[in-house]
């Protein structure tokens, strides 16, 4: 018998990275011009990754969680 996957965000997690990755849709999906540069896009995936550790680093602190260094 297959055992499920477990997933790897929580229903929080996935609504704030669908949140920012529509966000920033036009930019992050957007065509190559001169508006729109590879630099520019990986800022915006940085941004969407950001927001996440953000809200990640957050959500420990609340919880009392520490990250062993």
């Amino acid at each position: 018998m297959e055992r499920k996957r477990q997933p790897n965000f929580n229903a929080e997690e996935i609504e704030m990275l669908v949140s920012g990755v529509e966000r920033r849709s036009k930019l992050l999906f957007g065509k190559f011009g001169s508006l729109v540069s590879s630099a520019a896009k990986d800022k915006g995936w940085k941004e969407v990754c950001l927001l996440y550790l953000y809200h990640l680093n957050y959500a420990m602190c609340i919880h009392g969680v520490r990250l062993a260094v």
